[in-house]
């Protein structure tokens, strides 16, 4: 059985079946309770609120209509009773309690009825899927419109005095406000009803109309900034990628690690914007030895300590590079870069810091960076086993370590090796320039990252499906 706005278009095919963004629907609920308030309408009020978070903003405004109205009836999802006690005579629907379609479909309206014998409105509406083109709670669409006929309103009334009977086995009538009127009076009103409908209507469409060309305008101005930042990504990719050319094997050290530090962080943050700045991020965690030399980066054996000291001074050239920025991405890749060989216990390098005084990205990426080069076959020495590589840096909880940290990543291994291992097999199938092009081209789903408990590679780097 359909919900109410179905009812109502069906009855009465003169319902504008127009598609508004929940911001002009707001601005029209406003100016109803308003009047409402304003006139002093004692009338009854029925009021469609999906959620009952949706309610808790407006909860002051109709503690007054309680006062106000001769009845006021309130739809959500679920009210609690906390809710409740706030209000004396108001009726709380809880949609969300009945398992039948009609509530199922009342979940998704935006209803405000008054009853009153001279001033009966009512805006029914019903949200619609598919048509959002903007990821934002004002302008999710709706369809349906404004009416002020009191045959159409009270029929609505009845729909849901027909609801509540069901639902509540409960006997009471609403639609009983009605004043003795002769015959002209009856046609005057309903022309001035008609005229109030056209003209409220069609200056809610006007409004749309302009609400609409701005979200044009936004959707436009977020493909230009989204281009923009995926230019940017990928020019941090090259440039991450000509820093690691002569020292790693580039493109699957750094995937590698830097999907490591962001599946860590993200059993720490479920925010797609903070995993997102943690990926693009951590790939310039060793931009500063783009500033070392060859004899010493590429040395096969064992460093002198002078040598050692020269490597050392890589974090301090990346600070350099990344210096005097206001752009975020990078001022949390200077934080990466400065900090990821810095050790819990506090002797680490290149301010020796300890504990939390580092912060919680380096923390991240020095457990990545480590776990990816006992890992990996390096020019001094060859990869290690799972098994030893865990028992290494078992040693290392609270020495070079965050211990909580530690435990989340020996915690999640399965799902670490299981991204590691198909992020190799996947870059087994291309040769070395194919490699560099997947790699500049791949695009994470933070979404979903930020929204698993144990993601998938396949579902988080769509690219390789």
């Amino acid at each position: 059985m359909a919900g109410l706005y179905n009812q109502i278009s069906n009855e009465f095919n003169n319902l504008r079946d127009k598609i508004y963004n929940k911001a002009s629907l707001l601005a029209v609920t406003k100016a109803i309770e308003d009047v409402v308030i304003d006139f002093n309408l004692n009338g009854r009020m029925f009021v469609f609120f999906q959620k009952e978070k949706f309610f808790l903003h407006e909860i002051s405004r109709y503690q007054r209509l309680e006062k106000i109205c001769k009845e006021l009836y309130l739809f959500a999802d679920s009210f609690s009773e906390t809710t409740r006690r706030k209000f004396s005579e108001a009726n709380f629907i809880n949609l969300s309690d009945g398992n039948d379609e009609v509530s199922r479909n009342m979940l998704k309206e935006w209803t405000v009825i008054i009853q009153h014998p001279e001033y009966s409105m009512a805006l029914i509406t019903q949200e619609t899927e598919g048509k959002q083109q903007i990821d934002q709670d004002m302008f999710r669409k709706f369809q349906g419109g404004l009416i002020f006929e009191s045959e159409q309103v009270d029929q609505a009334i009845l729909n849901l005095e027909k609801y509540i009977c069901n639902k509540y086995k409960d006997n009471r009538q609403f639609c009983r406000i009605n004043t003795s009127k002769s015959k002209p009076e009856r046609i005057a009103e309903k022309r001035n009803q008609k005229m109030v409908s056209l003209f409220l209507n069609n200056a809610l469409d006007q409004v749309e109309s302009s609400f609409d060309m701005l979200a044009s305008q936004i959707v436009m101005l977020d493909y230009s900034l989204e281009e923009n930042e995926r230019r940017t990504r990928e020019i941090i990719k090259r440039l991450c990628f000509a820093a690691e050319y002569k020292d790693e094997d580039t493109a699957f050290h750094l995937i590698s690690l830097s999907l490591t530090a962001t599946l860590l962080y993200s059993w720490v943050t479920d925010e797609p914007k903070k995993l997102k700045e943690m990926y693009y991020a951590s790939l310039m965690h060793d931009i500063g030895k783009i500033g070392i030399p060859d004899r010493i980066l590429l040395k096969p054996g064992k460093l002198t300590p002078d040598e050692f000291e020269v490597i050392e001074s890589h974090p301090r050239i990346a600070y350099n590079i990344l210096r005097n920025t206001d752009h975020k991405l990078l001022k949390t890749a200077q934080k990466i870069a400065y900090t990821h060989h810095e050790k819990w216990d506090g002797s680490g390098y290149p301010e020796g810091l300890s504990g939390k005084k580092i912060p919680i990205e380096g923390r991240i990426v020095a457990i990545a960076d480590v776990f990816d080069a006992l890992m990996s076959d390096r020019v001094y020495k060859d990869a290690y086993s799972l098994e030893k590589t865990l028992d290494i840096m078992a040693d290392g909880r609270k020495q070079h370590f965050d211990g909580k940290l530690l435990d989340i990543f020996f915690d999640n291994i399965e799902i670490i090796m299981r991204f590691r291992n198909d992020i190799a097999k996947e870059f087994a199938k291309f040769d070395s320039n194919q490699v560099a092009e997947h790699f500049f081209k791949l695009e994470i789903d933070f979404k979903k990252l930020a929204a698993a408990d144990e993601p998938e590679f396949f579902e988080i780097c769509p690219h390789f499906k």
